[in-house]
């Protein structure tokens, strides 16, 4: 039974890289067999894969009679995208608590990394200064067993980021164009004699 289940886990890890388009990746690493020890080099050759283009810091301690394991993932894109964040927010003058960019990255990484480990957490990170400051803080103990979770919640995240920094730079790009309508509309009322403007109309 517990073989099952391994399996099953290790094909839910495979499911999350194809959904991301790097099944390839994890099929060069891993092979195309499940074996009965598939599910652990998955794991192995997932953070291979991830480390590819995001920066991994790993750390473990002993805390609370538990050995508590620490990673911080950061993607260049992660902190591209909040940089973009905080130069609408300027533009629009809001605070990051009312940055509707900010509510729906949050909303959505929520969304991709909240499943059922009592063992585990996590903290998204939305710094700027350098240039790994945007990142997600992730926590669980040496009963965590649930990393199938965890690599597809970060593959979905980091895809997120990647189409909303697209979006977002057409967004401010697109605030920086005035209409040439627009120009010729003002041009046309400094034109007038003050109050001719209201008799015109």
């Amino acid at each position: 039974m517990e073989d099952i289940e391994l399996s099953m886990r290790a094909l839910y890890i495979a499911k999350a890289f194809a959904d991301a388009g790097k099944l390839e990746k994890l099929i060069d690493l891993c092979g195309d067999q499940l074996r009965e020890d598939s599910y652990y080099e998955y794991i192995s050759c997932a953070w291979e894969i991830i480390s590819e283009s995001a920066y991994i810091n790993y750390k473990r301690q002993y805390e609370y009679d538990y050995d508590i394991t620490h990673i911080y993932f950061s993607e260049p894109v992660m902190v591209e995208y909040y940089r973009l964040c905080e130069e609408y927010g300027r533009r629009h003058r809001l605070e990051e608590k009312d940055n509707p960019y900010y509510k729906d990255a949050r909303t959505h990484v929520n969304y991709c990394l909240s499943f059922n480990a009592y063992c585990y957490d996590y903290e998204i990170i939305t710094g700027t200064a350098k240039k790994r400051s945007s990142g997600i803080h992730v926590v669980f103990d040496d009963e965590f067993y649930e990393h199938q979770f965890l690599f597809a919640g970060l593959l979905e995240a980091f895809d997120y980021y990647k189409n909303k920094v697209n979006e977002l730079k057409q967004v401010l790009e697109s605030e920086k164009i005035v209409p040439l309508s627009a120009k010729k509309g003002r041009q046309a009322k400094a034109a007038l004699p003050a109050g001719a403007e209201k008799e015109a109309a």
